[in-house]
């Protein structure tokens, strides 16, 4: 069976995602919600999807989706994935997970009521360098680790670029982004996401 895929979000990380997906056997995009409807029509037209949308809500009412991917901008993140969790859609979003702690809770309850399946996409951790690590230590090949390191050494392109108006440079970025208890921890970001994968729960993050 086929399953069918919405993109929920026509910006640039939409056909990072589109092409990803024609890679995947037995999946397809079907619909594209963004309000710029010009946006939404070309990246339609670019994967065959026989819907575009202007909204969440009109694409729950008149399109055929089985899960949907959340490309929109992090702080429209939980006002986007709600109404799909609450009608039983699974759902992918970009990351980070939310704009806020409260959000990604509030995700997560919804995934659950719902039965609903909730993910969030990560760098790295599928990398076939990550993966063979993830090996090494979980089957204790190297013996029992003591310590986790990660040195993320990347440039930011916010930084870069001087958009200091960006969402995560804002105190609610911040939060979401160093929130890393139980319910939280996934939101996305390399240097938590990928040690977390060793080290299992976090119970405190602090950040110099």
């Amino acid at each position: 069976m086929t399953r069918r895929i919405a993109l929920i979000g026509a910006g640039n990380i939409s056909h990072a995602h589109a092409e990803a997906l024609r890679s995947i056997a037995g999946v397809r995009v079907t619909t594209v919600v963004d309000p710029n409807r010009a946006l939404a029509e070309s990246l339609a037209r670019s994967c065959d999807a026989e819907f575009t949308s202007g909204s969440v809500p009109e694409a729950l009412a008149e399109a055929a989706f089985d899960c949907a991917h959340v490309l929109v901008p992090p702080p429209l993140h939980r006002d986007a994935a709600l109404p799909m969790l609450a009608a039983g859609k699974s759902v992918f979003m970009e990351k980070p997970f939310a704009a806020s702690g409260d959000a990604c809770t509030e995700l997560l309850a919804a995934a659950e009521q719902h039965s609903a399946v909730l993910g969030v996409n990560q760098n790295f951790v599928h990398h076939p360098a990550f993966v063979r690590l993830q090996r090494l230590i979980t089957g204790r090949t190297l013996g029992r680790p003591n310590f986790v390191g990660c040195i993320y050494n990347v440039p930011l392109r916010q930084m870069a670029a001087r958009q200091f108006g960006h969402w995560m440079f804002t105190e609610r970025g911040l939060s979401a982004t160093f929130n890393c208890d139980d319910a939280k921890r996934d939101l996305g970001w390399p240097p938590v996401a990928g040690p977390a994968r060793f080290h299992g729960r976090a119970i405190r993050v602090h950040a110099t």
